[in-house]
C-alpha cells in the first residue's frame, strides 16, 4: 500500500509539435495590393492545398515592417492578410477552413530598428496544418520557432552538417 501511494498518479501529457507547412507572400512597402511575386506564390500555394489528400486548416499572417507608425502597421498588415483570405476565398478555398491573425510589426522575420525597411518583415505568412486540428492552441510565437527549426535543419543537411544536428560528428 505504502508503495503504491508513493507512485506518480499525473497523467502524463505527450506534447505533440503541429505538423505544418509555411508559405510566404512579400509585399511592397506601405502598399497591401498583391504584386506579381505574390501573385506567383498564392499560385504555387493554391496548387499545393490543392494536391492534399487529407483535411487541412489555413492560418493567414499580416506583418509589417518597422518604417512608419505601430498603430498604422498593425492596420496595414491586417489588410494584407485580409486581401490574402479574399483571394484564397475567391479561388475555392471555403473560408471556414481560414483562420486570421494580423501581428503588425511585433514578430518580424529580421529584427530591426526602428523605421528601417527590410522586405522580409512586410509579407503575409500562410501556414497549412494537416488534419482537422486549429491554429488556436498555437501561439504564433511557437509556429514561428518551429519554422526556424525546420529551417536550420535544413541548411545542415544542405551543407552536410546534419550529423551535427543530431549530435554526432560529422563523418
Amino acid at each position: 500500500y505504502i508503495d503504491e501511494s508513493k507512485k506518480d498518479k499525473t497523467e502524463k501529457v505527450a506534447i505533440i509539435e503541429p505538423d505544418f507547412e509555411r508559405f510566404e507572400l512579400i509585399f511592397d512597402t506601405n502598399l497591401f495590393n498583391l504584386n506579381d511575386k505574390a501573385l506567383k506564390g498564392l499560385t504555387e500555394f493554391l496548387k499545393y492545398i490543392k494536391n492534399l489528400d487529407k483535411n487541412y486548416r489555413i492560418l493567414v499572417v499580416g506583418n509589417a515592417d518597422r518604417v512608419g507608425k505601430e498603430l498604422y502597421n498593425q492596420g496595414l498588415a491586417m489588410k494584407r492578410a485580409d486581401i490574402v483570405v479574399n483571394y484564397l476565398v475567391q479561388n475555392g478555398v471555403h473560408r471556414d477552413f481560414i483562420e486570421m491573425r494580423s501581428v503588425g510589426e511585433d514578430f518580424p522575420d529580421i529584427i530591426t530598428r526602428d523605421n528601417f525597411s527590410n522586405p522580409n518583415n512586410r509579407n503575409v505568412s500562410l501556414y497549412v496544418l494537416e488534419g482537422h486540428g486549429s491554429f488556436r492552441a498555437y501561439p504564433l510565437p511557437l509556429l514561428e520557432n518551429i519554422v526556424y527549426k525546420k529551417e536550420v535543419e535544413k541548411a545542415r543537411k544542405d551543407l552536410g552538417l546534419w550529423n551535427l544536428a543530431c549530435g554526432a560528428p560529422a563523418t
